[in-house]
């Protein structure tokens, strides 16, 4: 199981427990049609009953979000215990066996979600699906915080379009999930951050005719290492992936402007409006015209 442990520096404490004859609890109606597209509660609804300690169980057909935003619990996550800090969301997907010792008072929150609703969800983006996947515990951010209250709110209340505006922040949640994790591989792959911030430096600076080696002498890299790190993470050399961002530019530009093709040429650095046409067939098979004129219809 992939578990997202380097951030925090977790500790394993080396103690396997047994998984057999694990209770699969339906604490929501999870057994029968889930009576809501969701449940959301805060931890001490239901720890606080049970001296803050929540046996190991498993759901059948429910993923789970749980958000610890002060206080600190010990956890159990198919057998191998953890220990969670403040600020730290733990996922936890269908059929996991899982357990929490709480500290007293601990707050934060429960998410907890039907398989259905969330193959439904996520289904138009693979990447946001594959969050509710694995079991994971990675940094919560003010962000996912915020979203998580308004959750809870909504699902206490009775407004007009409950169920889309709570699909909605389910979704939102997810991408500020996604984001945390991205950003955690970032921090323990220099790799990563090497090529984020060219791809920064490569919006930034397309129009104002840099080259690839002014690129790397920013990174402070030679044009070679920036060579291998593009072609090993993004899979084409730099100048290929610089081509690819200067024609989305140029594609949005002619999409949501009235600028003229001339223009727009411009703006993505070339001046002859000759050569960009004949650039921007190469890559999108079309004239700058005719793509424009699909928005225009």
């Amino acid at each position: 199981m992939d578990i997202s442990l380097n951030y925090w520096h977790f500790w394993n404490m080396s103690r396997k427990l047994s998984t057999t004859n694990i209770p699969a609890y339906a604490l929501y109606g999870e057994s029968a049609a889930f009576p809501d597209i969701l449940h959301c509660e805060r931890i001490g609804d239901r720890a606080g009953l049970h001296d803050w300690h929540i046996s190991p169980h498993r759901h059948l057909n429910m993923h789970q979000i749980f958000l610890i935003a002060s206080g600190h619990a010990s956890m159990t996550i198919d057998g191998t215990a953890l220990s969670v800090p403040a600020m730290s969301v733990v996922t936890v997907p269908r059929n996991c066996v899982h357990g929490f010792v709480f500290q007293a008072q601990t707050k934060g929150f429960v998410l907890s979600i039907p398989s259905g609703e969330v193959a439904a969800m996520m289904a138009p983006d693979v990447a946001l699906a594959e969050i509710f996947g694995a079991a994971k515990i990675v940094p919560a951010t003010d962000e996912f915080k915020r979203v998580l209250e308004t959750i809870n709110d909504e699902y206490q209340s009775d407004s007009f379009a409950r169920t889309s505006l709570l699909r909605g922040l389910v979704i939102q949640l997810a991408c500020y999930l996604a984001a945390s994790e991205a950003t955690e591989k970032q921090m323990i792959n220099p790799v990563h951050v090497k090529i984020t911030k060219f791809e920064t430096l490569a919006r930034e600076h397309f129009a104002d005719g840099w080259k690839v080696a002014d690129y790397a002498s920013s990174l402070g890299l030679s044009t070679t290492h920036l060579n291998r790190l593009c072609r090993e993470v993004l899979g084409q050399s730099p100048k290929e992936h610089l081509h690819s961002l200067t024609i989305q530019e140029a594609k949005r530009l002619l999409a949501y402007t009235k600028l003229d093709v001339a223009s727009v040429g411009y703006r993505i650095g070339i001046d002859d409006p000759s050569y960009f046409s004949r650039v921007f067939m190469r890559q999108t098979g079309q004239s700058p015209r005719a793509f424009r004129a699909i928005y225009e219809a």
